[in-house]
């Protein structure tokens, strides 16, 4: 994955300088697109931009560099060559704090469509579930509760208040696990509980207003968007 870095304006050697643009995201996916196979390392002037703008074409660089080609063989030519975005900004302490919740965010996004890019034959239930598990070093509770059904819980708040996600099938469990990432490596002060059902439906679960997972994911570019979109509602709630 290519690294972000952030640099005081007097260290500066800038290969190009940051636009001004209406989707700073798309405007790093661009920039990922165009220059990943020139250079190893690109320099952006973006002292005149906000932290803000600055992280999300950080995070959009990001997530363009996202592949799975873990069961492919491939030349080593055929690799991009961009090891490093280094971000040239008086505000560079600010940034790189700021950045932080975006990094979470890609982060969680790689995690989930890993996920949902295993193929079944190859990837069995076992791996899966240790995958899963794994969060557990995040601070997520984590139980197999039997039948293909796993519980993951985040404890961020003292509150009693708790919101349920609920998700059925490997994709949208992918989904639902990646959520739960980005609460806890952003250490989000709420209350989180998911219930993953791996291979089937969930018939009895006895839960208020629970957040579903979407039906109908079918490519990354719906992975990520369901994703984003649960993602959003947990921080709606969070500053409720």
């Amino acid at each position: 994955m290519v690294m972000i870095v952030f640099k005081p304006k007097e260290n500066m050697c800038a290969d190009i300088s940051m636009q001004k643009v209406a989707d700073y995201e798309a405007y790093g996916r661009s920039l990922w697109a165009e220059y990943a196979y020139k250079c190893e390392q690109l320099m952006i002037d973006a002292n005149a931009c906000s932290e803000e703008t600055i992280c999300q074409t950080a995070l959009g660089i990001i997530l363009a560099d996202y592949r799975f080609d873990k069961y492919k063989t491939m030349k080593s030519e055929e690799y991009p060559k961009l090891e490093a975005i280094v971000f040239f900004t008086d505000k560079f302490g600010k940034a790189q704090k700021e950045f932080e919740d975006y990094a979470a965010l890609a982060n969680a996004i790689r995690f989930t469509k890993d996920l949902y890019n295993e193929p079944d034959g190859q990837y069995q239930l076992e791996q899966y579930f240790f995958e899963i598990k794994r969060l557990e070093y995040l601070g997520l509770g984590f139980k197999d509760c039997g039948g293909n059904l796993l519980r993951l819980v985040w404890k961020g708040s003292d509150n009693s208040t708790e919101k349920i996600i609920v998700a059925e099938n490997r994709q949208k469990s992918a989904i639902a696990a990646g959520v739960m990432k980005v609460i806890a490596l952003q250490r989000l002060p709420i209350n989180i509980t998911v219930y993953l059902k791996i291979d089937e439906a969930i018939n009895d679960l006895l839960v208020k207003n629970p957040i579903y997972i979407t039906d109908n994911i079918y490519n990354e570019t719906q992975v990520e968007k369901e994703l984003r979109r649960v993602y959003n509602l947990i921080r709606e709630i969070k500053y409720a």
